[in-house]
């Protein structure tokens, strides 16, 4: 893919207790984006075992901003674990 990305993570707590984690992952050459394209994302606990939470394949959406002067169009993929 690309040798330079910008990710992020966000763990959400809810109201009822469950958890949520919203990974967003930037690059600057999105001509590297092909259908198919594989991710899995592996949390480990303190203990360092690892469990792989998700396991997809992406297809990719192209979207552009609400706002004429917010910025360029861009592709992204929704991949949730279940």
């Amino acid at each position: 893919m690309s040798d330079t990305a910008a990710i992020t993570g966000t763990l959400w707590r809810k109201s009822d207790g469950s958890v949520s984690l919203d990974i967003e992952w930037r690059i600057d050459d999105q001509s590297q984006l092909v259908d198919g394209d594989h991710y899995v994302v592996t949390l480990a606990d303190g203990a360092g075992t690892a469990t792989a939470v998700l396991d997809k394949t992406a297809t990719y959406v192209m979207s552009a901003p609400g706002v004429a002067d917010a910025g360029p169009i861009c592709m992204q993929a929704t991949l949730l674990a279940p």
